[in-house]
Order: structure tokens, then C-alpha cells, then sequence
């Protein structure tokens, strides 16, 4: 196998992710209690509700990402996404406005992981 096939086959994703069909039913599933529980009145804030909720379901995808290699790959962006969705929604909810410098850390967090699961470069 040649070093460009190597590279190209390194580049594709896998043909069938479970996880990402688990993660689209849990978030419509999460729509669905949300906008129930906004109808009978128990919570009031809706969208912020419903950005929390999807925010822990990505983190917890980042989660099981970690542990499951065949499945690491894109994780630096999900759990950037994450963690901002996180603090926005978090930050409206709970009356917390101060939680801004956070998204920086993440941020650095998250490009310090996908660097760090890149590896080396190898020379030729």
C-alpha cells in the first residue's frame, strides 16, 4: 500500500457509526420531553433547556468516543460545540454571565486533544 493510500484510507470515516444514530435519538427524544414538560407549564425556558440537555448528551458522546478507538475520530469539534453550548445555555438558565472566558479554555482544550490524537508527522 502506497503513503497516499495510507493517508486517504486514515481520512475516511467509517461506513456505519451507531453512535451518531444514538446520539439524533436521544437528542429528539430530549425535544420531545422538553417541549412536553414546557406544556404543562413545569419549566418555562424551553430552548435553553432543551441546549443544556443536548449539550451533556454531546459531552457524554465525546465520553464514549474516548473509550471506543474505533469511533474517535471528530471529537475536538463536538466537544468544543459542546462546552459552548453548555455555557450559553447554562450561563441563561442558573444566571450565570460570567462563564465566557470558559469557551477560550475549551476552546484550547479542544485543540490541545485534537492535536495530541493527530500524532507526529511522518517524515518522508
Amino acid at each position: 500500500m502506497t503513503a497516499s493510500e495510507q493517508t486517504t484510507r486514515k481520512r475516511q470515516t467509517p461506513q456505519k457509526d451507531p453512535l451518531s444514530g444514538i446520539l439524533v435519538g436521544f437528542i429528539l427524544m430530549t425535544a420531545g420531553v422538553i417541549f412536553y414538560l414546557y406544556e404543562q407549564h413545569v419549566i418555562y425556558e424551553w430552548l435553553w433547556w432543551f441546549l443544556f440537555v443536548v449539550g451533556i448528551l454531546l459531552i457524554i458522546d465525546v465520553v464514549v468516543r474516548l473509550f471506543i478507538s474505533k469511533y474517535r475520530y471528530s471529537i475536538g469539534g463536538r466537544f468544543i460545540g459542546a462546552v459552548f453550548i453548555l455555557i450559553i445555555s447554562g450561563g441563561n438558565l442558573f444566571d450565570i454571565d460570567h462563564w465566557w472566558p470558559f469557551l477560550l479554555i475549551a476552546a484550547g482544550i479542544g485543540i490541545i486533544f485534537n492535536a495530541l490524537r493527530q500524532g507526529p508527522v511522518p517524515h518522508e
